[in-house]
């Protein structure tokens, strides 16, 4: 078999760790591979969208050692050497509309989404200004054609049978799946797994296909041997608990049991969970809401609609991840004004999960909390697209209006559980274990039980750097966390 590994998003052990796995196990089975990576050729990618030289250094220095446990015979090859065969494309500077920038192909590429996607996601913001941004939309945008060109050209003389990418949401890395799919050669999408020892592999599809993801949630309940129910439960007690290593972070801050001091059981307590927008804004139609062209909009027309209800509470949860973010995504909510209405900020100790549960009527855009409201015999709404939407566990409205009837509906009834359970046994079960991989820490891993980082001097680098970047970032945070406050 002939394989090629298309490998620019490796600057962390967890990223680089299921190129290595796979590439190992081709080995193994004395497969051909060729490793097609940058070592600065890019001019900009997710993890350096600046371009910094230090960082392009440490990324290659990481890849080049992780390499270098590898056991077997491959054949490495950088980007640079496949540049030079065409000239680099330009985008308009006219295009300032979102939609319209989002429309935009290169051949079968989706080119404005996938750019769109990796800007959204380094500035985080969902709707962002394009115009102030154009310099980074324009680096984004050259590279990512000039990788799908080298791609295609490589497969077009080539004699691959498959080739593997991580993610493939962001611009760079969507456009080697598009050139995969353009030339029909089988592509499988790598992304981590359940936790930090597994990895998950997707074919054909980005690891954010609604489709595949209900395909998968089904497989693994209809073939599991084991007691499945008791899995997907302890799933969620862990997270509920804070347990959970993956999610802990949005909850350890907060208070068990503690409610609004507003919370009043007399009344038919609504409580709105929303949720970062800027990882799926840009994937594609498959996650276009169609009940509302934002989450603003929903709450608004939602708290407007239910203001002069008698004995009726409307509760705001912000997502404990949209902790310091300042953009019109947060502050509009602030702009939402009714006398039966009240925000929860997102650091705030209040417990997301003392709220779900003493909640009437739980409604979503899609966070996880949707679902887990589910679990807690609630009846939950869902106002988004989320990879639980056809499991027949939530409320689906196709309009306002059934929104509104539905949070009215005094004897709404919870949907059944076992879509809930069936998501929830999919978390915790999905995903291939690690057999030759093992992650020490973002900076550092094993490969065959082998020891690999950027180099000790370049690790030491590495690490300042992030302590001080994350230094940088909380005081941007607390800033920003003060701006809000003021808003109330």
């Amino acid at each position: 078999m002939n394989v090629l590994v298309y490998t620019t998003y490796h600057f962390n052990s967890e990223t680089i760790g299921p190129y290595l796995e796979v590439i190992q196990k081709h080995l193994i089975e004395n497969d051909e591979v060729e490793i097609l990576t940058c070592k600065g050729e890019l001019s900009a990618c997710q993890i350096n969208p600046n371009h910094s030289k230090i960082v392009c250094k440490l990324c290659t220095k990481m890849h080049i050692n992780a390499f270098k446990c590898l056991e077997g015979s491959y054949n490495l090859e950088y980007l640079e050497n496949s540049f030079k065969e065409f000239s680099r494309s330009q985008i308009s500077q006219d295009i300032d509309d979102i939609e319209e920038f989002k429309s935009i192909y290169y051949k079968n590429f989706d080119i404005g989404l996938a750019v769109l996607s990796s800007l959204v996601s380094i500035i985080r913001d969902p709707n962002p200004d394009l115009s102030k941004h154009q310099l980074l939309i324009n680096k984004l945008w050259n590279s990512s054609i000039d990788i799908y060109e080298a791609i295609s050209s490589k497969l077009a003389t080539g004699n691959y049978d498959v080739v593997y990418v991580f993610n493939a949401r962001f611009a760079n890395l969507r456009a080697c799946l598009r050139a995969c799919e353009a030339q029909k050669v089988k592509c499988m999408v790598l992304e981590e797994g359940r936790d930090r020892k597994s990895y998950s592999v997707f074919p054909n599809v980005l690891p954010h296909s609604r489709k595949y993801r209900t395909f998968l949630i089904n497989e693994l309940w209809e073939n599991s041997t084991e007691d499945r129910v008791d899995v997907a439960q302890n799933y969620y007690n862990r997270r509920s608990q804070s347990i959970d290593i993956f999610n802990a972070r949005f909850t350890e801050n907060q208070e068990l049991n503690l409610l609004p001091s507003s919370w009043d059981e007399s009344c038919r307590n609504i409580v709105i969970f929303n949720s970062s927008e800027d990882e799926f804004v840009s994937v594609g139609k498959e996650w276009e809401n169609e009940l509302y062209p934002n989450q603003v909009t929903g709450i608004s027309k939602i708290v407007k609609d239910l203001e002069n209800e008698n004995n009726f509470k409307v509760y705001l949860r912000i997502h404990p991840n949209l902790k310091g973010i300042y953009n019109e995504s947060i502050t509009k909510l602030f702009e939402i004004k009714a006398k039966n209405f009240e925000i929860i900020l997102p650091e705030s100790p209040i417990s997301t999960y003392a709220m779900m549960a003493s909640a009437d009527v739980v409604l979503s855009f899609g966070s996880s909390a949707g679902i887990e409201a589910v679990i807690m015999n609630k009846p939950s709404i869902l106002l988004g697209k989320c990879f639980y939407n056809d499991l027949g566990s939530t409320y689906n409205p196709s309009s306002h209006n059934e929104v509104i009837e539905l949070v009215k509906n005094q004897n709404l009834e919870p949907k059944p559980v076992i879509g809930a359970l069936k998501y929830g046994y999919m978390l915790a079960r999905f995903g291939n274990d690690y057999q030759f991989f093992q992650r020490i820490n973002t900076f550092e891993g094993r490969l065959n039980s082998k020891k690999f980082n950027a180099g000790e001097l370049m690790t030491i680098i590495r690490k300042i750097g992030r302590k001080f970047r994350l230094f940088i970032k909380e005081r941007e945070i607390n800033s920003n966390i003060q701006k809000v406050k003021e808003l109330i």
